[in-house]
């Protein structure tokens, strides 16, 4: 069995969304929520994938994913290193990815600020993926791939001398005046990856705003799909 645990309560709100990804790349999935794993812990190491969703956990209060990111290490005594080095796989969406970032997962001195516009985007994107970034267990086989964002703070920055991530997803044309037009980021297990595009929100051909123009089977597989049945492939089983 391949188990995906999508965290839930507080301000997430694409948890459903992420749940209903997993269950068609072929995992067996829960949604928990973060008040019943504070109530009655649970060890991560009894699932496979752990999916931090978008949304505003919290409100965004203090920033945004960064109360999200300490109750993950304080309250819930989570490690994230530990949990990839046993094998297990993260996915970090949106304000799932701003909660990485706040963990460290990604280094330090990698900052999201709002974007250089100063609105909140919605649109759809065109992405590319590093070549050298197709070994993490969610990018193989990916060349470029079509998703939606929904943000308005996902510009990624670096401190001053911090030396720039390779991003393992960028823009090709940037919306958000993001460093380097990244996307999303990979940690140096390629396990742990994020990313402010919403791959949930693409699961079906129908999906996409053009696809009238396009014909084919209305259910046919959006492009977000694969970053799941990715995922399933190279999980662990329990």
């Amino acid at each position: 069995m391949k188990s995906a645990w999508i965290l839930t309560g507080d301000g997430i709100n694409c948890e459903e969304e992420s749940a209903e990804a997993c269950r068609r790349a072929g995992f067996t999935t829960e949604i928990i929520h973060l008040s019943e794993l504070v109530s009655q812990p649970r060890d991560l190491a009894q699932c496979s994938l752990l999916v931090l969703p978008g949304g505003f956990s919290f409100g965004d209060e203090l920033g945004s994913g960064r109360v999200l990111a300490l109750k993950i290490r304080y309250e819930l005594g989570w490690n994230l290193t530990q949990f990839v080095d046993g094998g297990g796989l993260v996915l970090g969406i949106c304000n799932g990815f701003q909660t990485l970032v706040a963990l460290g997962a990604f280094g330090t001195g990698v900052a999201l600020a709002s974007n250089e516009s100063g609105r909140f985007l919605n649109e759809w994107v065109k992405l590319k993926v590093d070549p050298a970034m197709k070994t993490s267990p969610f990018l193989r086989d990916i060349d470029s791939i079509e998703l939606p964002i929904r943000h308005g703070e996902g510009r990624v920055l670096y401190g001053d001398g911090t030396a720039p991530l390779r991003a393992a997803m960028t823009y090709v044309t940037t919306p958000n005046g993001s460093h380097a037009g990244t996307a999303g980021l990979i940690d140096k297990t390629g396990r742990i990856f994020g990313l402010m595009p919403h791959p949930e929100g693409y699961l079906r051909a129908s999906q996409h705003p053009g696809s009238f123009r396009t014909p084919g089977p209305a259910h046919a597989a959006g492009d977000g799909l694969k970053i799941f049945k990715n995922a399933f492939h190279s999980a662990r089983s329990l």
